[in-house]
């Protein structure tokens, strides 16, 4: 099965007195995105083989004739890591290089009441699986096991707390000390969902990844969560994805960015 793919390539408004780009500074950048294209396919997709280069940015790649959902997982992966055309369609994580993950951050955004801050932490195995949990008050949406933290938090002390809560993971069952620090991305809320605690904006979700040593089943807060699966962590992976295609756009591409920092 043979497939041409394009670069999500999105014009963005020219400021005042910018200039245009020149033909030389376009082919460039069309350049930039095929390379960038390549190297996620080559990433993250091994099966999939790139057969060469046709018009001025796409390519043509031939897909395993026995995996009829691989184009579909591709473009996905493929769409997080490109990003979408700026002010249309869903909200999408815009990762913060200017914030860590301290009590001042956490107090400058309870404080602000833009985003609310919120801890996510990927638990792995000691296989390299990922955990997954899923919501009992929406059963298409698995996630990280996530949760705010307070004000006079800190967010390892938040991680540390949601661990226990949700999965009954305590710290003696966390081989990785400190917890590896992947980021901080802030995402939009969608149109419609307001926060209870009355932040304007969205949620800040500061990620760590957690390497767990424990039995492979998880005591889990009946409250809030109904199951969990231990998942692969190859993002091609159809479980992994089948478990993710219920997820809200926004939160998907969280997760999904998030993956693509520990596993690059």
């Amino acid at each position: 099965m043979k497939i041409i793919i394009t670069p999500r390539r999105h014009g963005v408004p020219l400021k005042s007195g910018e200039k245009l780009p020149t033909p030389e500074e376009n082919s460039a950048r069309i350049a930039e995105g095929r390379r960038k294209m390549v190297e996620s396919i080559h990433r993250n997709f091994p099966t999939v083989k790139i057969l060469g280069i046709v018009g001025k940015g796409e390519v043509l790649a031939e897909f395993p004739d026995d995996d009829l959902e691989l184009p579909a997982r591709m473009r996905a992966t493929l769409e997080i890591e490109t990003g979408t055309v700026p002010g249309q369609g869903p909200p999408e994580p815009l990762w913060r290089s200017d914030i860590q993950p301290t009590f001042e951050a956490v107090a400058e955004a309870h404080h602000g009441k833009e985003y609310r801050p919120t801890v996510v932490g990927i638990v792995r195995d000691e296989d390299g699986r990922i955990l997954l949990v899923q919501s009992r008050f929406n059963p298409d949406e698995w996630m990280f096991v996530q949760g705010g933290i307070e004000e006079r938090e800190s967010p390892l002390v938040a991680l540390s707390r949601e661990l226990r809560e949700e999965v009954g993971i305590g710290p003696r069952r966390i081989r990785s000390r400190p917890p590896r620090f992947i980021g901080v991305a802030d995402l939009d809320a969608e149109d419609g969902r307001t926060d209870k605690r009355g932040f304007l904006k969205g949620k800040r979700y500061f990620i760590f990844e957690v390497t767990y040593r424990g039995p492979e089943k998880l005591k889990l807060q009946d409250a809030e969560l109904s199951a969990s699966a231990w998942v692969s962590s190859t993002l091609g992976d159809p479980q992994m994805m089948a478990l993710l295609s219920g997820v809200r756009s926004g939160k998907r591409g969280l997760m999904i960015g998030a993956l693509i920092r520990i596993l690059a």
